[in-house]
């Protein structure tokens, strides 16, 4: 059994450990309620929806609540299909994000419907390494993410030309090795492809072989990921190996089939509006790092083709409170035509929905650009880092309570830190039992065992 330690952010720093001083609970919230309004130039036949409703749509379209996904790896290819691909750039980052949606991984805590044979890491690495399903190659904001194998021309479709340019661009300004290194680029990317069209697999001491300069091997790995040659298959090491597509794909999908950009961003918006819908337009820009262009042609396009609707948000009153802006200013929110069916049933209480540990990097933290809704601006900072980090949450109640962390004491135990935020939700007995619950299985997926659990005010 491991221990439970409270600490005050004061003694903290002093290296003393004091119980903290507990805040009254809150009160219970009401569940949300929905209405067709006409606040300010609104249709009247628009559905307006609370903030906490949307809160509630985004976490289960992500596969947050309400997960009915098991763990085979038909299930783990689905959840990368519906977000539109996992961010790898750290795979550790990428494997959690997909356990953390699964009955056999970070649900099995948070519901009834858990499996008895928990998920590993091991699982999860091997459905990479043998060209089960899923593949790691760049995509949206030219960063490394894990898709459904079968998505991997429309990736190319949607942002291929682009990442390419912006590889290319970096190299030509000599960011990537200190001078214009172009010319060599495009030989490294022919000796690349070479190799791959052998069916052999790519290491950096292969490009170095070949007479390249080492630097590039990032911008040829990217590149030919961006042509559909190759992917990542390294999970659990610092040296990249690129693997030549027939080893990834079956035979059927061995063509790079041509997806023109215009159909690839309408296919994509399709599904984000499903997993993190209600959203705006100016969100799946900002996800998918899109000019204005594109990424409205493509909600306009749903919208023409009645895919998605319009609704309200109505902000609550402690959003108004940090932005008053939100009074006056109306956005276009969207949610695909399925989900809008379902915007007049009542969701549980706030009160009611899981307590979540996610990791760095989750989806769901990256899918908006709106942060307030997830948390109050002047705290935004300790998850978004301007150096492009995003942090571990503490999810209560749809919102970021506070932060949290771990460290390997031996090799199989982990020491986990939770930070509340000051006025965030007070961590009851319950909430604590139920962060020491994830907490356990999250040290479990990674072969460990949880040694102690620290509570900061």
């Amino acid at each position: 059994m491991f221990r439970r330690r409270n600490l005050s952010r004061t003694f903290q720093a002093m290296k003393r450990r004091t119980r903290s001083s507990a805040p009254s609970p809150p009160r219970k919230r009401q569940a949300s309620t929905t209405k067709r309004t006409a606040t300010g130039n609104l249709p009247s036949d628009i559905i307006t929806i609370s903030e906490q409703h949307a809160r509630y749509l985004r976490l289960q379209g992500s596969h947050l609540i309400n997960p009915k996904l098991s763990g085979s790896v038909g299930d783990m290819v689905k959840v990368a299909a519906d977000l539109f691909g996992i961010q790898a750039q750290e795979t550790a980052s990428g494997f959690v994000s997909i356990w953390q949606r699964l009955l056999r991984g970070g649900a099995r805590c948070r519901c009834n419907k858990a499996q008895k044979d928990p998920l590993t890491l091991s699982e999860l690495q091997g459905v990479i390494k043998n060209g089960e399903g899923l593949i790691r190659i760049w995509g949206q904001r030219c960063t490394l993410h894990i898709y459904d194998r079968k998505d991997w021309d429309i990736v190319i479709g949607a942002v291929g030309e682009a990442v390419i340019a912006n590889r290319v661009a970096s190299v030509k300004a000599g960011r990537v090795t200190g001078k214009d290194a172009s010319a060599e680029l495009d030989a490294a990317r022919e000796d690349l492809l070479s190799i791959l069209s052998a069916g052999r697999c790519a290491t950096r001491k292969d490009l170095e072989a070949c007479g390249h300069n080492g630097k590039l091997q990032y911008s040829t790995f990217m590149c030919a990921t961006m042509e559909g040659h190759g992917a990542r298959i390294d999970v659990d090491s610092g040296n990249p190996v690129m693997a030549p597509r027939s080893r990834v794909v079956t035979e059927e999908e061995l063509l790079c089939m041509k997806v023109e950009q215009k159909d690839a961003l309408v296919e994509v918006a399709r599904r984000y509006f499903k997993a993190y819908g209600p959203a705006t337009e100016g969100d799946f820009r900002y996800w998918m790092s899109l000019s204005a262009g594109p990424s409205r042609a493509a909600v306009q396009a749903l919208l023409e083709a009645n895919e998605i609707v319009k609704v309200h948000l109505e902000p609550a009153e402690e959003t108004f409170a940090v932005l008053p802006s939100r009074k006056t200013k109306v956005q276009e929110y969207y949610v695909t035509s399925e989900t809008a069916v379902l915007l007049e049933q009542p969701v549980p209480p706030p009160s009611e929905w899981p307590v979540y540990l996610l990791f760095r990097f989750d989806p769901l933290l990256l899918a908006h650009a709106d942060k307030s809704f997830w948390i109050r601006p002047d705290l935004k900072s300790k998850i978004w880092t301007v150096n492009g980090i995003i942090n571990p949450t503490i999810l209560i109640e749809g919102r970021i309570a506070g932060t949290w962390s771990y460290t390997k004491s031996l090799p199989n135990q982990m020491e986990f830190v939770m930070t509340r935020f000051p006025d965030g939700v007070f961590f009851t007995d319950a909430i604590k039992s139920a962060l020491e619950a994830q907490a356990t299985e999250f040290a479990a997926f990674f072969g460990s065992m949880v040694l102690d659990v620290i509570y900061v005010d």
